[in-house]
């Protein structure tokens, strides 16, 4: 007994970086035990995940195939494959409803946690404490926590891939990196605000490349391919498996988030004239989408010294899930919530204020979207608005423009 306390006492002494993680893991999950029946699922999310997972319970893995026809169902295969397995292992209906789907949760946010972790640990030395920091936050973080107190399928579950995406690419593995983001896109395709930064390191790193990395964003393909195939082999075909409930679900118009709560909203409506057209009002959000990556990709490389472009794409990391937000059609409450975990990364990193204070900044304004709460009576559009105005200030002050015009001389005596 004594060799095994002085066993566990040295390794506590070589790592307590990881037995404070499991300490706080420990913690983690006793919270999620007492919070299991905290906000049941109810109204239209009781409804409708009700009837898919009694309907899949009923069916099995054939029912993947017939679900959305029969019922309504309007997920992609991959989530009724995980229902069929928590009824096949006899967890539903044995226990209730939002605990099973707390239960997605909580895995995801472990394991999302994890990819934080080793996502810093690349940046940091051995003995630093800042992965542990990091992979602790995250658990606790607006984006995960909330997301398991709701009763709606978790965000975590693709959250989770993009995260290892995020680190495959940064051990320059981009193969796994864009292979990963496609199977986050079967998840949810939220997946997709990861891709500006990729495809900045994608130019950025173009003459570098070997032909296998040039030809890597082709991976994503199978990626998106590989969580359908349970739908396919239970009896769609291949097309309707991998592409079918994407386009179905694929929005009509900004809704009263993002932009649309700038330009439509009955009280703070910029211009009077300006009527929510569906299909205009979608072309104007790609559009916009496209011509602020241009500029800040242009800003970007404008970037002369090397370290600080590197460190410009951690706030392109950030800002591309607030302009997606802001521009994409149908978008939600929490939709941008990739922000806040990215913003955690990029603080832990430099634990410099500034970081410190946007990562509490995205926290609050994630937190006032998905409780629906209003700052001051003003739309959270304009939070998220000042956010990506700062972001961009914060890129272009880098910029070779910039310091030519702050250098350049004035010549006062002409006044």
């Amino acid at each position: 007994m004594r060799r095994i306390v002085e066993r566990i006492r040295k390794n506590l002494l070589k790592n307590p970086q990881i037995y404070f993680c499991l300490f706080v893991l420990l913690f983690y999950i006793t919270i999620m035990f007492v919070l299991r029946h905290v906000f049941p699922a109810a109204g239209d999310i009781a409804i409708s995940q009700v009837r898919w997972w009694d309907y899949l319970n009923e069916k099995g893995f054939k029912g993947i195939s017939t679900i959305n026809q029969d019922i309504g169902a309007d997920y992609t295969n991959i989530w009724y494959f995980i229902i069929v397995l928590f009824c096949k292992i006899g967890l539903y209906p044995t226990i209730s409803l939002e605990v099973c789907i707390k239960l997605m949760a909580i895995l995801g946010s472990i394991i999302s946690g994890i990819a934080v972790y080793f996502i810093v640990k690349n940046f940091t030395q051995k003995e630093s404490w800042k992965p542990a920091i990091a992979f602790c936050i995250t658990l606790f973080s607006s984006t995960l926590f909330l997301d398991i107190l709701k009763t709606n399928l978790p965000d975590s579950l693709y959250i989770a891939p993009v995260l290892f995406a995020l680190l495959a690419i940064i051990k320059h593995k981009p193969i796994i990196a864009w292979f990963l983001v496609g199977v986050a896109m079967q998840f949810k395709m939220m997946a997709i605000y990861i891709l500006p930064l990729f495809a900045m390191l994608y130019i950025l790193e173009f003459n570098k490349n070997k032909a296998k990395d040039i030809l890597a964003p082709l991976s994503i393909l199978p990626g998106f391919i590989l969580p359908a195939i349970p739908g396919w082999i239970s009896g769609l075909n291949l097309y309707e498996s991998v592409f079918g409930t994407i386009f179905s679900r694929s929005g009509d118009g900004l809704s009263r988030f993002g932009i649309g709560g700038v330009l439509f909203d009955p009280n703070w409506k910029w211009l009077p004239t300006v009527d929510s057209d569906p299909k205009g009002a979608v072309l104007f959000g790609y559009l916009m989408i496209i011509l602020i990556f241009l500029v800040i990709f242009a800003m970007i490389l404008n970037i002369k010294n090397k370290q600080k472009q590197k460190i410009q794409m951690g706030n392109l990391l950030i800002i591309s899930p607030l302009v997606m937000f802001m521009f994409m059609p149908a978008q939600h409450e929490g939709y941008f919530s990739l922000a806040v975990i990215f913003a955690l990364i990029i603080s832990t990193i430099s634990f410099s204020k500034r970081n410190w204070v946007l990562f509490g900044y995205l926290s609050f304004v994630h937190f006032s979207f998905v409780m629906n709460f209003t700052f001051i009576g003003m739309p959270n559009n304009y939070l998220i608005i000042c956010a990506i105005g700062y972001l961009f200030i914060s890129i272009l002050k880098e910029t070779k423009i910039f310091d030519r015009i702050k250098n350049e001389k004035v010549d006062y005596t002409q006044i």
